[in-house]
């Protein structure tokens, strides 16, 4: 059973909102009702591990990066508006890039670099949110490991390659 938690309105853009209700298993999910939006989040427990997400945008035209300094990277064309997290370098963590009604349309890459497990290997889940998908991709992986989805963006429907 779903259960609404947290609802927030603009009062400067009565479009734009945010919702979020928990799951059967009481984790957050969060609605994304603008189809430009793009949540892109990793999440791990293991205590002793530091995971870095990052991505590069359509035709390269930016770069983020969540490590030691969150940065966005523009290569060509116009800054997207993004939020992006700060690095977390010990577990549990969350590591955040969020589209904020501006995501183009185009191929994205995402990575997961495992950057640093003391004990040798831990888990990790990456989802990936759009208006229409959401899709979860959980990974268990080595120090120094890397892992990378890429997909299509076209309005609000993602397409994974």
């Amino acid at each position: 059973m779903k259960q609404f938690i947290l609802f927030s309105l603009s009062a400067f853009a009565l479009l734009s909102f945010s919702a979020c209700i928990s799951d059967d298993d009481g984790g957050a999910v969060f609605l994304l009702p603008n189809p430009n939006d793009l949540l892109l989040e990793v999440n791990w427990t293991q205590a002793d591990a530091d995971f870095d997400i990052s991505m590069e945008g359509p035709g390269s035209a930016f770069e983020i990066d969540v490590t030691d300094s969150p940065a966005l990277t523009v290569n060509s064309g116009s800054a997207p508006d993004v939020t992006v997290s700060s690095d977390v370098t010990a577990g549990p963590g969350t590591e955040t890039i969020r589209f904020n009604n501006s995501a183009p349309d185009g191929m994205y890459s995402v990575t997961v670099d495992a950057f640093d497990i003391t004990s040798g290997s831990a888990s990790f889940v990456l989802e990936t949110t759009s208006q229409t998908i959401t899709r979860t991709f959980n990974q268990t992986v080595n120090d120094g490991d890397t892992f990378t989805v890429r997909f299509t963006k076209t309005g609000g429907t993602i397409t994974f390659q």
